[in-house]
């Protein structure tokens, strides 16, 4: 038996005594690279044999996704110079670790007027017992896999890698408790932390991440763009939604902040024009932050699909006319309009995919100079936009009780809602099939029929027959 020695706090709140703990990663695991060997250990690689073969039953762990510790987490720690981890929470089921205080000398005392405190000092871990990680499992599998199994990142990483520090929690239990007692402390303290902690909403990683090619793009968009010019509170932004995705009828937002990073991740998202640019990792984008470069170029694409959007919809810029929209219920011949590119369904599931189908049709054309990104745009004005009137009404738009004669309309419920996809996928159909230039043939407009009308929520068939019959009356039109 020996003891390692490291500088620690000690903490106590309620019934809890902790140590906070200062070691390096290659204070973690043994230099023998036996993994028997390690101070600390995964629960998962405990054998039936050790000292505590019930904790598989008592502590709350997910299991080790090993392909995200190496390829995610273990690249980010060796390539990012500012990569950050926060404190792992181990615990110890065995005797209680043995802590040696430290007290300042007299003249430091009375050099910083400090009391006398026996909480700074030293524990020692009995490299005897096993120490179980609860918390920071794949933080501490991503340093081990540099460390032993990965020759490449370690390199890269370079001799000082196991000399980084990084802060350890200790639990453990109190001198009279059980070890079962103290699983069952564990397992509540487990549960009233990740009951009780709130993760980051959609809008805060948007503002604030740093890696996200597609949060990058999107803050200078609005930051930019004369679309969402704004000088003022940004929790008054006369044109952006920044605190939800929804938007109220009556509200002059052009978008909300999460609608408008979904549509551009889509548009950008393009399998043509990702490959256009050098040194993009395809499956890294949205995760690791790329070269100035190549933002700028993420930028310039998105931008010159808002200018394109901006000059084909003057509506976008039409603040009044933007009041006046997304009143679904409105008579069919008021000021009020119910209308599709103003709504967050209709800018992220339907607009996007249209964009990018069109970007991606005549992307050679415009690369050569041949057409502007308005005139590979110009054919969604032959959708009509007003989801009052067919074709989305009773498509996008529904009556969610038709039995009900005071019952209202409604946007299509969310992703959960039973045929909510299926509905936006016919949508997208019909989209494609009025933006059409090529001719129809009966049988391509029949089995688009098989595949549309049943998702029209209408009571009787002859609805929708008088459905179909004006959606091709509109196409005639067109």
């Amino acid at each position: 038996m020996s003891t390692k020695w490291f500088p620690a706090t000690r903490i106590n709140i309620q019934s809890w005594e902790y140590f906070s703990i200062k070691m390096t990663f290659g204070d973690f695991f043994s230099s023998t690279g036996d993994e028997k060997d390690d101070l600390l250990s995964f629960a998962q690689e405990l054998d039936e044999n050790e000292k505590f073969p019930s904790v598989l039953d008592y502590w709350l762990q997910r299991k080790i996704d090993e392909s995200r510790a190496k390829k995610q987490i273990a690249k980010y720690l060796v390539e990012r110079d500012d990569a950050f981890f926060s404190s792992v929470v181990v615990a110890c089921l065995g005797d209680v670790p043995e802590w040696q205080p430290i007290t300042p000398s007299e003249n430091i005392q009375e050099e910083l007027d400090i009391e006398i405190d026996e909480d700074f000092g030293y524990i020692g871990f009995d490299t005897s017992q096993k120490y179980f990680v609860l918390d920071g499992q794949h933080r501490l599998f991503a340093i081990r896999h540099v460390l032993r199994h990965d020759e490449d990142l370690k390199e890269q990483a370079g001799p000082g890698f196991a000399d980084q520090g990084m802060n350890v929690i200790l639990v453990n239990k109190g001198e009279s408790e059980s070890d079962d007692e103290f699983r069952e402390k564990y397992r509540r303290l487990f549960t009233s932390l990740n009951r009780y902690a709130k993760s980051t909403n959609t809008e805060t990683n948007i503002i604030m991440d740093e890696d996200d090619a597609f949060a990058i793009v999107t803050r200078r968009l609005v930051r930019d763009h004369p679309l969402f010019d704004w000088q003022g509170d940004p929790s008054k932004h006369p044109h952006l939604n920044i605190s939800t995705k929804n938007i109220k009828g009556g509200s002059s937002d052009l978008t909300s902040l999460a609608t408008l990073y979904d549509f551009n991740k889509k548009v950008l998202r393009r399998r043509k024009f990702i490959n256009t640019i050098e040194g993009l990792e395809k499956d890294d984008y949205a995760k690791n932050r790329p070269d100035e470069d190549i933002l700028e170029k993420l930028y310039e694409e998105i931008k010159n699909v808002w200018d394109a959007l901006s000059s084909i919809f003057p509506i976008f810029s039409d603040e009044q006319y933007r009041i006046n929209s997304r009143h679904p219920n409105a008579p069919l011949d008021s000021d009020l309009n119910d209308n599709l590119w103003l709504r967050p369904l209709g800018q992220k599931d339907i607009l996007s995919t249209q964009v990018r189908a069109l970007l991606s049709k005549f992307d050679d054309e415009i690369e050569e100079g041949d057409k502007t990104y308005a005139d590979a745009l110009s054919s969604l004005t032959k959708i009509p936009a007003d989801i009052r009137h067919i074709p989305f009404r009773n498509l996008l738009l529904i009556n969610p009780d038709q039995s009900n004669p005071d019952s209202t309309f409604s946007i299509t419920a969310g992703g959960k809602a039973k045929g909510h996809k299926d509905r936006i996928a016919a949508a997208n159909e019909i989209c494609d099939f009025l933006m059409s230039e090529k001719e129809w043939s009966n049988r391509m407009i029949n089995t688009m029929k098989s595949s549309v009308l049943p998702h029209v929520l209408v009571e009787s068939r002859a609805e929708k027959t008088e459905w179909w019959d004006q959606l091709l009356e509109i196409k005639n039109d067109s």
